[in-house]
Parts: C-alpha cells; sequence; structure tokens
C-alpha cells in the first residue's frame, strides 16, 4: 500500500495576463504542513529550493505568498489551482476545473 503525498500550497507564481476563463495557476508547495523543515518545490515536483530562492521571487515580485484562511493551503493529490479572468483563485480537478471547484481567494492585481 503506498501512502499519499501532502503537498501544502505556499506561494503562487504571478500570472502576466487572464486571458480565457480559467487558467492553470502555478505555485510552490511544502511537504511539511508544520513548517518544521521548509523545503519548496515547483508545484508537486521532486526538485527542491530553498528560503533564499523563495524569497529573491518575491522580491523580484514574481511570486506571491497565498493569501487564505488556510495557510499554507492543502491540496490532494488530483487537485490543482485555477484563476479566472477576474482573478479568483479556485481549487479544482487537475484536469477539468469546474470539477470540485472550490473558491479560495482573490489575488489582487
Amino acid at each position: 500500500m503506498t501512502s499519499e503525498q501532502n503537498y501544502f500550497v505556499t506561494h503562487i507564481i504571478v500570472p502576466k495576463i487572464f486571458e480565457d476563463d480559467l487558467n492553470q495557476l502555478f505555485f510552490y508547495t511544502i511537504k511539511d504542513r508544520n513548517l518544521q523543515e521548509i523545503k519548496y518545490y515547483w508545484g508537486k515536483g521532486n526538485n527542491s529550493f530553498n528560503q533564499k530562492f523563495i524569497d529573491d521571487l518575491l522580491r523580484q515580485n514574481k511570486i506571491k505568498k497565498l493569501d487564505t484562511k488556510i495557510y499554507p493551503l492543502p491540496l490532494k493529490s488530483n487537485e490543482t489551482l485555477w484563476i479566472d479572468r477576474e482573478g479568483v483563485i479556485y481549487t479544482a480537478d487537475l484536469n477539468n476545473p469546474l470539477l470540485n471547484q472550490k473558491k479560495i481567494s482573490k489575488l489582487e492585481r
């Protein structure tokens, strides 16, 4: 039996343009919700980044800390983040942004 890896979204990559109704939003995650070991991952990947790397991206305004009631935001293995043209961020199915869609925050432009 394999255990499912948990991911917790900490930062989002700031999109340049909101083109369509819903676009996938790229993000950085951690695997330790308690923030004991600070290793960041691009999406649900395996390559890790340190705090300095994230701080540099924040200073350059390339990423933003995810502004949600629950932080870091847990993300199931079959979910990803989506954003609409108004800047509303949702969690939803990996392949279908309308399936199990839940509004989580709004990105201020």
